[in-house]
């Protein structure tokens, strides 16, 4: 369902298959994800963030919001696990994107 102003619902979003080829739907499961992680909804949070690495498995960022979430959850060898998926070629975390999750809502 939309809502009037054209834009997705969250239920929409979830709903669909993601494109590799549209990058706007990986921006807005993205925006999903992360206000399920700062209301606390960290299992639908895992679930959306899942989709994300499915759709689009070179996405490194994705899992720093999975790694905050088993953070949160007190889950700390997941949050390992998925901080450890995180490198750039040379092999270096970028840790830029992970400080600015509330402001990325």
């Amino acid at each position: 369902m939309s809502n009037g102003a054209g834009k997705l619902s969250d239920f929409d979003l979830l709903g669909r298959s993601v494109s590799a080829d549209n990058t706007h739907s990986l921006e807005s499961l993205r925006k999903v994800g992360l206000k399920r992680l700062v209301s606390g909804k960290f299992d639908e949070a895992l679930q959306v963030f899942a989709e994300i690495v499915s759709a689009y498995p070179e996405s490194s960022e994705v899992y720093f919001y999975i790694a905050a979430v088993y953070t949160r959850k007190q889950d700390y060898s997941g949050a390992c696990a998925a901080l450890e998926q995180v490198t750039d070629a040379d092999g270096c975390i970028d840790f830029n994107a992970v400080f600015d999750i509330e402001d990325n809502v």
